[in-house]
């Protein structure tokens, strides 16, 4: 479900900026797609569950393919071979075999897409960061102004208008925006300038 900003919220916002025109409109759009883009990796936990998610797949495909490469075997040795006429047993045969090979090359893709998302998260930032490199990235978009952590800046009262109103719903925000000092608060923002 996509986030959005109370009439009220938005107005705050637009007082912190002290402005109310078409870029401080089109930020806290931006803003409201970065928080629900948020809201939404941080109840993936960082694309673990996604990791186990293909995990548990590639463990049904093996499944399956362990369950059907000795089907045919199996059939021949039930003795249904009398009553299962032998075209009916050599389609369930190759059958069989063309599904075990394509199982075979999706357990490849699936394998090969498991490593590409864990590795896209590990060293990552946490959603809460990636959250603020959004935020920061928004605001130099459309304010045309380079963010920085100075406690008098626009940026400044933005960054804290914005984070007071969503942060307490996010524990992890929270504690982020509790023990951010404005070095570590200038990183996450020079990265987002740069990126």
């Amino acid at each position: 479900m996509a986030f959005t900003f109370t009439p009220e919220q938005r107005d705050a916002i637009f007082q912190a900026l002290g402005r109310s025109d078409s870029a401080a409109w089109h930020l806290t759009e931006d803003v409201e797609v970065a928080l629900g883009a948020y809201g939404s990796s941080a109840d993936g936990a960082s694309g673990t569950s996604l990791g186990d998610e293909l995990k548990s797949l590639l463990a049904s495909v093996a499944t399956l393919r362990a369950a059907l490469y000795p089907l045919p075997d199996q059939l021949h040795q039930s003795g249904l071979v009398g009553i299962l006429d032998g075209e009916r047993l050599a389609a369930v045969g190759r059958d069989a075999e063309r599904i075990g090979e394509a199982l075979d090359r999706f357990s490849l893709e699936l394998t090969d897409l498991r490593a590409l998302v864990t590795a896209s998260f590990q060293g990552s930032r946490s959603p809460a960061e990636r959250f603020l490199h959004a935020l920061g990235q928004a605001y130099r978009n459309r304010m045309n102004i380079r963010p920085t952590a100075a406690a008098e800046g626009q940026f400044m009262r933005f960054y804290k208008a914005v984070t007071d109103m969503v942060r307490r719903r996010h524990s992890d925000l929270d504690e982020l925006c509790d023990t951010l000092d404005e070095g570590r608060l200038n990183q996450i923002l020079d990265s987002a300038h740069s990126s």
